[in-house]
């Protein structure tokens, strides 16, 4: 069932009308997106802030599910919680298996690894989407924005929740939490755990399911405070997750016409819908993932300054399985086994908020290797696995600081700058032209400044301005079959420009941000195709330029103590301003070169809606207080383009969820559903090589999405 964006903000916003007097105000909302703690009416930046009830009540536990809720972010992850691919204001990566152009950062640090950043969210304070680039402070792959993710830390009060949800699907959760003293005002200590299975909502015709997941994660965060002046704040956190395949099916050209011989055909229109039915054989496929990580943060008090050092660990091992040919026979099967370790060291002094000038200073190292196993299994003809072992390692170096001047009481200037110098190898058991395993060095530096002004033109409404660069680092490509000259692809930059006004109206009743913004993205990683080998043999290179442009609207009101109403749409318009797809340089409309200028990039939504809205009301004669309330929410996103050549697309994507609950004291109760219309638009397609008993095949892949489901959710809370 398709709604329009008009419609689904009625349903959202005037369902839960009421005539009762307005008497609340909206909460002040803190954040830390430029590194400290301050107001985000005081942030030159749009910024998305879900909150801890928020992320309770809407079940928010992966990036999918922020990303629905903060327009102008889109992901696409159409291989389960493999690899996912962020990107903010239609700023999209080259290929799915790149690194992002967003960064995640858990209390702030960088999660490394593609795989790794899409782990189960649970036990979190707050989430922070931070657009446009924050290379200066945030440093690596930043380039469109960073996700801040806040967890709950350790207090000295009593205070903990138990939660239990049982659903359609088989989707069963136990999440936990405890946390409190151990010595008064010097120790404290806080454990959290989630235990999560869900059924997959999809039959395989040859046994068992599709999309299955499975969960368990724990983390432990100890706090120690020796003296007023002296926090030491450790965590250690271990998960295993274990998912079947994901849905996927391959969808085969329907305009051939376009290129009249060879296996760079297309498909032209929407892509269908499809609910099943799925028959690929029932071999063990899917993910095993198994990830270890350890922070460190000490933060000292001088007076007037404060050092902090945050120190980092990590390790990720995952081995993934997929069906090469998506067939009922075993015919072809990809393995690929990832070990991916990522040291970080972080040293900031900063000065302490208050007075006209505020400033922090810091240096980075990060180090990081990415180990990769892949493995071709022909068992059709029976030949033993073939691979190549590739290892990349990156060190990197940076300084950063920045400095925010309080001219006079209503006017701030900020100015950002980082410093960044980064070494990558590349050691693999692929052989150059000349016979010899590869092992290739290259290194960049890099400045990434950014500038911010601020005014308070009155009580309730600040205006800002900002420009600001963004870089993201080179790589190199691991494909068997390239010239030695197209090993390496070279870093990619974007100056974003921004204006916006962030504004309370009706007694603070109403607040309101609205945000324009304007992005040349030059020396664009895109893809190319090789003639050093056989046919589809893609890799990256920089050959492409985009603007990007839009605008972005947030609304959060209270009309009253009890309604509370959120609204987000973001306009987004990214085209090539030059790009030559080889996949294209033979077909009608696009040949000789393949030029798609002015063509939008793909897998991205120039239209994204999110709306909210809860109501409270006390429940009377049950003999004590219990209070009711009924949240609907609603997303809305237009059309995304499969590739390019903007041929193929998926359509319109409207989804409708629904909580209704009651809350007695500590316990409460809720009844929920998911995607409530049971929409079916696939969330997204991608061109993919399927392997055949001939030959690699052209076809799109697309993800069936989950329809309706249902269930049941009970938490418990005590202490504090």
């Amino acid at each position: 069932m398709k709604f329009s964006p008009t419609s689904l903000v009625l349903a959202t916003l005037l369902g839960l009308g009421t005539t009762e007097s307005a008497s609340a105000q909206t909460e002040e909302i803190i954040v830390t997106a430029r590194q400290r703690a301050e107001k985000l009416r005081d942030v030159p930046a749009t910024v998305t802030v879900l909150d801890e009830q928020t992320i309770a009540r809407a079940h928010i536990d992966s990036l999918a599910e922020v990303a629905a809720r903060a327009p102008g972010f889109v992901i696409s992850d159409p291989f389960g919680r493999l690899n996912p691919s962020p990107s903010v204001r239609g700023l999209v990566q080259a290929g799915i298996g790149d690194e992002p152009n967003v960064g995640l950062f858990l209390d702030g640090t960088y999660v490394g690894g593609r795989s790794s950043i899409n782990g189960l969210l649970f036990d979190l304070e707050r989430i922070e989407v931070v657009k446009g680039p924050q290379s200066a402070l945030y440093g690596r792959n930043t380039f469109g924005g960073a996700i801040n993710v806040l967890q709950k830390q350790p207090t000295d009060q009593l205070d903990g929740y138990v939660e239990g949800t049982i659903g359609t699907k088989s989707r069963y959760e136990l999440k936990g939490a405890i946390g409190g003293p151990i010595v008064d005002g010097k120790v404290s200590a806080r454990i959290a755990g989630v235990w999560h299975d869900f059924g997959g909502y999809f039959r395989n015709e040859t046994g068992g399911t599709l999309g299955d997941q499975m969960t368990r994660a724990v983390t432990l965060a100890l706090r120690f405070t020796p003296s007023d002046s002296l926090e030491i704040l450790a965590r250690t956190t271990y998960s295993l997750d274990q998912d079947q395949q994901p849905p996927l099916y391959p969808l085969q050209p329907n305009c051939s016409a376009t290129v009249p011989s060879g296996p760079f055909k297309l498909y032209c229109g929407e892509v269908p819908e499809r609910r099943g039915p799925f028959a690929v054989n029932n071999y063990p496929y899917g993910l095993l993932r198994e990830t270890a990580r350890q922070t460190l943060r000490v933060t000292y008090s001088l007076g007037d300054v404060a050092l902090r050092s945050l120190s980092s660990f990590a390790q990720d091992q995952s081995n993934f399985v997929r069906d090469d040919d998506y067939t009922p026979t075993l015919d072809f099967t990809r393995q690929q086994s990832t070990t991916r370790k990522d040291t970080q060291q972080d040293l900031r002094l900063q000065s302490v908020d208050g007075g006209a000038l505020t400033w922090l200073a810091g240096v980075n190292y990060y180090r990081f290797q990415n180990d990769i196993r892949q493995r071709d299994i022909n068992n059709f003809a029976g030949l033993p696995p073939t691979g190549p072992r590739s290892i990349t390692t990156t060190t990197a170096l940076a300084t950063y600081g920045s400095v925010t001047w309080r001219v006079r009481p209503d006017v701030s200037l900020t100015g950002e700058l980082r410093f960044s110098d980064e070494r990558k190898s590349f050691v693999s058991e692929i052989l150059d032209r000349t016979g010899k395993p590869l092992n290739l060095e290259a290194r960049w530096t890099s400045w990434t400044p950014k500038f911010a002004a601020t005014w308070d033109v009155t009580r309730d409404a600040t205006v800002y301005a900002s420009v600001a660069r963004g870089f993201k680092t080179g790589g190199f490509n691991d494909m068997t079959n390239l010239f030695d000259s197209e090993r390496a692809y070279q870093p990619e930059t974007n100056w974003t420009y921004e204006v916006g006004t962030k504004t309370s109206w009706l007694d603070r009743r109403l607040q309101a941000e609205l945000s324009l913004f304007w992005i040349d993205w030059s020396n664009q990683q895109v893809s190319a195709s090789s003639a050093a080998g056989q046919s589809l043999n893609f890799y990256n290179t920089n050959a492409g330029a985009t603007t990007s442009k839009g605008f972005e609207l947030a609304l959060r009101a209270k009309p009253t103590d009890r309604w509370s109403v959120d609204l987000g749409y973001a306009f987004t318009d990214a085209r090539f301003d030059s790009y030559r797809d080889p996949d294209l340089a033979n077909a009608a409309g696009f040949a000789p070169t393949g030029d798609v200028a002015d063509h939008f990039l793909p897998r991205y939504s120039r239209h994204q809606v999110a709306a909210s809205t809860e109501y409270r009301q006390p429940i009377e004669g049950l003999g004590r207080d219990v209070d009711g309330y009924v949240r609907l929410e609603g997303t809305w996103q237009s059309k995304q383009y499969a590739e390019a050549s903007n041929t193929a697309y998926v359509g319109d994507d409207t989804k409708l969820n629904a909580r209704i609950g009651a809350v007695s004291g500590p316990v409460e109760l809720s009844l929920w559903v998911k995607n409530l219309t049971d929409d079916s638009t696939p969330p997204v397609v991608i061109r993919f090589n399927t392997r055949q008993r001939s030959t690699a095949t052209r076809v799109f892949l697309v993800e069936a999405a989950d329809g309706r489901t249902f269930g049941a959710t009970l938490r418990w809370r005590f202490g504090a």
